[in-house]
């Protein structure tokens, strides 16, 4: 059984001293926080060293509170994060101060696109398709022709056009648009199983540098993966030959689009009684075609839930973070990161309820923003 590294327990303030000194990226403009303080509703902190230590916030995050996404965008030091009742909040100073800018209408959870130039596009997850477009302080609420009786999955805009934007509808249906969200079409179809039986999904992703290639997670049965934007899919190979697969979060890295990393539960290890309960974290490094699980669920140690977040490291396609965070007895949040090179896990803790979204600095990779959550 793999060992876990548990760091030091976290502290509620900020260590300055860990501050990398080597940039990447072409985001030389962009500062790291000048504070040891966050200023906002307490819903948003960064961390310089994966969760070990946490930047204090000026008010405690209240219940019931979940920030369903931050994003950090193009323009230097501006980042957004949306929460509870579609309030939108935005920060032009790298993370320190936060104020509100809108309040959406739609239902949670909101997810947050950044394009390159700046802007980003704000949308609805599961439930009917709302499209909003940021731009600096302007919140235009889009109403995209070919969206209509669809829910979507998945986003991205083309990493050098700010107009193209692909998105994932809760088929499996890859949908492009080249005129900002206004109007969408369709690239194929849903992904079907050999016989020609339709499949459920549970989430889809799209390479944030590759937008031809998408996965999506299926409900019994396991990944699907395209490479030419959805106009064609092959089921993937994981898990013993046969055994059902339901797979419920799927990311890719924006590092190189081949690394393909899925959380899942196998149903009939689940069945049997195994110690890992079926669930694992998978990695695949041939763009979703092939899966191995790397990190299993071990009582105690690691908890793998149903839809937990998956965030890719921004400049190491080795590295992945979860999480699992409970208001029960005051559990407080872990905090992993996966090291799929050396095999190894880290976890750090901390007293929130969770930790619902995880954003990178474009210009310092061990600078992480935390979306939080409190129920209590």
């Amino acid at each position: 059984m793999r060992r876990v590294a548990t760091l030091s327990t976290v502290a509620l303030s900020l260590i300055l001293g860990v501050q990398p000194a080597l940039a990447y990226g072409a985001n030389d403009d962009w500062m790291p926080p000048r504070c040891d303080q966050v200023t906002g509703d307490g819903s948003v902190t960064f961390t310089w060293n994966d969760g070990n230590s946490l930047a204090r916030t000026s008010q405690p995050v209240t219940p019931a509170t979940t920030v369903s996404d931050v994003d950090v965008l193009s323009s230097a030091n501006r980042l957004l994060s949306v929460g509870a009742g579609g309030r939108l909040s935005a920060s032009d100073d790298a993370g320190c101060t936060w104020a509100e800018i809108g309040r959406l209408d739609g239902q949670a959870p909101f997810m947050i696109t950044p394009a390159p130039d700046g802007s980003a596009y704000v949308w609805t997850k599961y439930d009917e398709v709302r499209l909003y477009r940021v731009v600096g302080a302007a919140v235009t609420e889009l109403k995209p022709a070919g969206l209509e009786n669809r829910a979507l999955m998945a986003l991205v805009a083309a990493p050098s056009d700010p107009r193209h934007v692909r998105v994932v509808d809760t088929g499996g249906v890859v949908l492009d648009s080249t005129d900002g969200g206004l109007s969408f079409k369709a690239m194929g179809g849903a992904p079907t199983l050999p016989g020609g039986g339709m499949v459920g999904l549970y989430d889809a992703a799209v390479a944030p540098t590759d937008l031809d290639r998408v996965v999506v997670g299926t409900v019994g049965d396991g990944a699907f993966t395209s490479a030419d934007g959805g106009r064609t899919w092959t089921q993937s190979a994981m898990g013993a030959k046969g055994n059902r697969m339901n797979v419920f979060t799927a990311s890719v890295s924006a590092v190189d689009p081949s690394v393909v990393w899925v959380m899942g539960l196998d149903i009939a290890e689940h069945d049997s009684g195994a110690s890992s309960e079926g669930r694992h974290i998978y990695r695949s490094t041939d763009g979703g075609q092939t899966f191995r699980p790397v990190v299993d669920h071990e009582f105690g140690e690691v908890t793998l839930t149903n839809g937990l977040l998956l965030v890719p490291h921004p400049t190491d396609p080795s590295r992945v973070y979860f999480e699992f965070g409970s208001w029960f007895l005051g559990y407080g949040t872990d905090l992993f990161s996966y090291d799929a090179m050396h095999d190894r896990l880290t976890k750090t803790h901390n007293p929130y309820d969770d930790v619902t979204a995880i954003a990178f600095s474009p210009r310092f990779p061990t600078l992480a923003y935390l979306g939080l959550s409190e129920q209590r």
